[in-house]
């Protein structure tokens, strides 16, 4: 296949190689969607799921904050994001009502719980500033990566070891810091190996690990990787804002929403059949503010210019939303009367 063939954009298909897809399905899943009302909407299970996810990395915060019961909260949480985004899917093949809306919902709003679930295991790996971005970036990048194949490929391949074997491990590490507290062999150190700090390299190492798979299927089609690099350089330069001393949360958090963006207009795209680009060059805008800290950081605080950061990518990310939806929410109608 020639890399022009290649490029342009394919039909949707999805092969899920996740562990522990089986068990969840037969211990769980399988026992709810038969369950749900067929007036239940689908897109209304996957917005609940987001609701969870984002409301984990609260209760996480809680729980560090010194109530080490929102841990058990985080937990249930993260149990109900990954139950939510799970039958979401099936509830909408088993009803009859399956659409490009859902699935631009479904793939696009789960950089949010994505995002969130970073933060959570940032956080209950007591990472802080450069290394809590660090992992957000290199986790929300790996996320596009699958997309990026599937615009390119036409094939979405979600990996062995994906979310659901990650937040199988969040809710039992969480579980452990609740019954066990907080011992200093649970935590992340840069001066001494603790189990924390053998944890956090496993991690990093699975992230970095991530997008490579898909780059290299791509890379087999002649997709050059090449593409994905003004991508990981306008998340990499959140990294710049906990430098000059910004409050990590906000560059992790716009880091997250970015790759929730791309992934976004990724999916837009296909369905227009449009090959590109797939970074919105208002995304740019992004970096400017970097430059004020850069020069002074005298001139208001780095948080306050990385928050100016994060609204730029939040209104952009809505505008994709809220456009996009509404197109393929059009397109849906016409096909269910045409």
């Amino acid at each position: 296949m020639s890399e022009i063939e290649a490029k342009k954009p394919a039909a949707y298909r999805v092969q899920d190689d996740e562990l522990l897809l089986d068990f969840y399905k037969k211990l769980l899943w399988n026992r709810i969607v038969p369950r749900i009302p067929a007036s239940v909407a689908p897109n209304t299970l996957t917005i609940l799921g987001q609701i969870c996810g984002v409301l984990s990395a609260i209760a996480t915060g809680a729980a560090i904050a010194g109530a080490p019961i929102f841990y058990l909260v985080s937990a249930v949480l993260l149990l109900a994001y990954l139950t939510f985004d799970n039958i979401d899917g099936a509830h909408a093949r088993r009803t009859g009502q399956c659409s490009p809306l859902g699935e631009f919902l479904d793939h696009g709003l789960d950089g949010i719980a994505s995002a969130a679930i970073l933060i959570v295991t940032g956080l209950v790996l007591t990472l802080d500033h450069t290394w809590l971005v660090l992992l957000c970036v290199l986790g929300a990048f790996g996320f596009v990566a699958l997309f990026w194949e599937q615009f390119r490929t036409g094939l979405l391949v979600i990996p062995r070891f994906s979310s659901t074997e990650g937040i199988t491990v969040l809710i039992v590490y969480q579980s452990v810091r609740f019954f066990a507290g907080s011992p200093d062999f649970l935590a992340f150190s840069t001066d001494e190996i603790t189990a924390g700090t053998v944890l956090v390299a496993l991690v990093f190492a699975g992230y970095i690990g991530a997008a490579i798979p898909s780059i290299s299927r791509a890379a087999k089609l002649g997709v050059s990787a090449w593409e994905l690099a003004p991508l990981f350089v306008l998340m990499a330069a959140q990294l710049g804002f906990s430098y000059f001393g910004s409050h990590p949360l906000v560059p992790a958090a716009t880091a997250g929403l970015i790759g929730a963006n791309v992934t976004c207009r990724l999916i837009l795209l296909r369905h227009r059949g449009e090959t590109g680009p797939f970074i919105a060059p208002v995304l740019w805008l992004s970096i400017a503010p970097l430059f004020v800290p850069a020069i002074s950081t005298e001139l208001w605080t780095p948080t306050g210019w990385a928050l100016i950061s994060l609204a730029i990518v939040t209104l952009d990310y809505g505008r994709n939303l809220w456009f996009g939806g509404s197109e393929l929410l059009g397109r849906t109608r016409e096909a269910r009367t045409a």
